[in-house]
């Protein structure tokens, strides 16, 4: 029986990397579309094989590490835009009700922090 690789950190390059510049728009863009990635392969495996998790847990850490990714452009409100062009935004809404509730609460932490950092950084 074959075990899942471990999941692999991403380049330093890539947007999902901590600390990518998030404030240019294809940096975003990208963070969005990594989430819209990370979210259908997810749906895809766990709609093949319900009833295997193994098939579809690597995928599921994928999709945790992408919606951590979205809390750093908490910092940069002017961005939100870009990632809702991108279908990161609707990806990351689709995630709160997400079967695994741990990615649902990811996916909630993920949402508070976006929508409160403007508010607390305008002082409301």
């Amino acid at each position: 029986e074959r075990s899942a690789p471990p999941p692999s950190s991403p380049p330093a390059s890539s947007p999902e990397a901590p600390g990518a510049d998030l404030s240019a728009p294809h940096a975003v863009r990208s963070l969005g579309r990594a989430v819209s990635r990370a979210f259908e392969t997810n749906a895809s495996l766990r709609a093949r094989f319900p009833s295997d998790p193994h098939r579809f847990m690597e995928s599921e850490l994928e999709l945790h590490a992408a919606l951590g990714a979205l809390r750093d452009l908490a910092a940069e409100p002017a961005a939100y835009v870009h990632l809702l062009r991108s279908g990161g935004a609707a990806a990351a809404a689709a995630c709160l009700s997400h079967e695994n509730v741990d990615l649902a609460a990811e996916a909630a932490g993920t949402w508070a922090e976006l929508v409160l950092a403007p508010e607390e950084a305008r002082g409301e």
